[in-house]
């Protein structure tokens, strides 16, 4: 009788038509439905090419001796990420050792993804997909010239065609010894971003059926049954490679819930590596859920800064506040705190934010506006939820935070207060008294740039400098203490 484990895992790959990177990945785990209607159906043309490695040779000796050359056999276009992305199935191999260095996973388990346009050309854009465990299907080989081949010698990159995944046909020697045939892996390669799967079949009490996102050197992530490379860009962090594969990571692992029906169903946990606490950090991904039923618009979260909080459970655990008083805004990725109570028809589902009588999540900047807000009452504050701290936003998530004391304060030192803040700039009062604040990405979809602590310092100085109120002191961080703006 067939691993039920195995057995279990659906079908992974079907890549024509596919629009963007996140779909590819999510179709690279298993089958899925078409990707949501408002992803981009336009592809880029720029990139960097390889040599016209065939243009010199006669037409006795176009059989291909490495990958690119085997693209170019198949009339498959390649527009590579960046210059130093691997280009080889040995080079994807050496960039994941395991904890003793020697390699993960051999040449052979590895294939490139090759996406179809909807005009039927073909195209390569760096993504790499390997399954440790499965052996090739009957009448495929591996070429040493670094591809797979079917029965007629042809080159192939269709995971489906190349590798075994169905229970039933698989030799008992793999079913029966599945657990043994996962890998432990480590990134042994700076600017590499990873997706790693791990399914039913797992060993050593570790979770199942979960997916981990890491794009930080050195990271290990044990008894993996597949895995991606995903494509880090050259101009995503044009300063530091390493914090484009962080930040290319952390994007895709959000675009999990929008992407994935596994992830939106619940059927998979998605995870992943924050550098500043070095460990996986399991996302929550229940108001993107939400927010995909609703058809909202959320290309935001491909211009993620790596750790901005994406649920209101995580912007409470994050910056502070009661977790039922963010509100989000999709186009900008702004999240908005009232300290007001909700008006009669609103109720707050944990991890997803305020619902109306119709079962709605109720978001946007128009719920901050008294006059269009169908969330929050602005004429009956909520004084429980008023905060006494909130955490700066650190400087790897980019962002700048603004908090409010209003006139309900009992210490007139922060009575009707401003604070604009950034990196170490906590907030931390006496007593209760925030009611209001904003988190806000600076430089929605950038990286973070070697000036940083300049470009925040002048950011938040000018946003108190702009505060119009003549009766709010306004102060911002200026990296070491808290300056007052003079009006």
């Amino acid at each position: 009788m067939a691993n039920p484990n195995i057995l279990s895992r659906r079908d992974f790959m079907k890549v024509a038509g596919l629009a963007t990177g996140a779909a590819l990945l999510a179709a690279c785990q298993k089958s899925l439905s078409t990707p949501p209607a408002e992803l981009p159906t336009t592809f880029p043309t720029a990139g960097i090419q390889p040599a016209d490695i065939l243009s010199t040779v006669g037409p006795d000796i176009l059989k291909p001796t490495t990958l690119l050359e085997a693209f170019k056999s198949q009339n498959i276009a390649v527009e590579l990420p960046n210059p130093n992305w691997p280009t080889s199935y040995d080079q994807v191999a050496g960039a994941l050792k395991n904890s003793n260095g020697a390699p993960a996973l051999t040449a052979d388990k590895i294939t490139a993804i090759v996406e179809t346009k909807q005009d039927g050309s073909r195209i390569w854009r760096g993504w790499y997909m390997a399954e440790p465990p499965f052996p090739l299907k009957v009448g495929v080989t591996y070429n040493p010239s670094g591809y797979h081949m079917d029965q007629n010698g042809n080159p192939i990159f269709d995971p489906q065609q190349i590798f075994e995944t169905n229970g039933e046909k698989l030799p008992d020697e793999v079913k029966n010894d599945f657990s043994a045939r996962l890998v432990d892996l480590k990134i042994n390669n700076l600017g590499i971003a990873l997706f790693a799967r791990r399914g039913g079949a797992t060993r050593d009490d570790l979770p199942q059926n979960t997916h981990y996102f890491a794009g930080t050197e050195g990271v290990e992530i044990s008894a993996i049954e597949q895995l991606t490379l995903i494509p880090v860009p050259e101009n995503l962090c044009p300063e530091d490679i390493g914090k484009s594969a962080l930040t290319r990571a952390y994007r895709q692992a959000a675009l999990e819930f929008r992407d994935d029906p596994d992830a939106r169903n619940g059927i998979v946990s998605v995870g992943w590596f924050n550098p500043e606490i070095g460990n996986f950090v399991k996302m929550d991904g229940r108001m993107i859920v939400e927010l995909v039923r609703q058809g909202a618009n959320l290309s935001v979260l491909e211009r993620l800064t790596p750790g901005y909080p994406v649920s209101p459970v995580e912007m409470a655990q994050t910056i502070g506040g009661r977790e039922d008083k963010w509100v989000f805004e999709p186009n900008t990725g702004e999240w908005f705190y009232e300290a007001f109570n909700y008006k009669s028809d609103v109720t707050y589902k944990e991890g997803v934010g305020p619902i109306n009588n119709q079962g709605n999540l109720l978001y946007g900047i128009v719920q901050t506006d008294s006059r269009t807000s169908q969330v929050f009452d602005f004429s009956k504050l909520d004084t429980s939820a008023l905060s006494q701290v909130m955490t700066a936003p650190h400087e790897v998530m980019q962002a700048d935070l603004f908090a409010r004391a209003g006139g309900y304060s009992v210490n007139p030192d922060t009575r009707n207060h401003s604070w604009y803040t950034w990196d170490s700039g906590d907030i931390s009062l006496a007593e209760g008294a925030i009611e209001q604040a904003r988190l806000e990405m600076v430089n929605v979809g950038s990286c973070p740039i070697s000036d940083l602590q300049t470009v925040l310092e002048a950011r938040v100085e000018r946003l108190a400098k702009d505060q119009p109120d003549q009766n709010i002191t306004a102060l911002y961080w200026n990296g070491r203490t808290f300056v007052i703006v003079s009006k």
